[in-house]
């Protein structure tokens, strides 16, 4: 798998924050 960097693991965080909120 694929290193995720720290910068690309908060972005994915928050799309999934935002994703689940809808």
């Amino acid at each position: 798998m694929a290193m995720i960097t720290p910068k690309a693991k908060h972005i994915f965080t928050m799309n999934f924050s935002s994703n689940k909120e809808s």
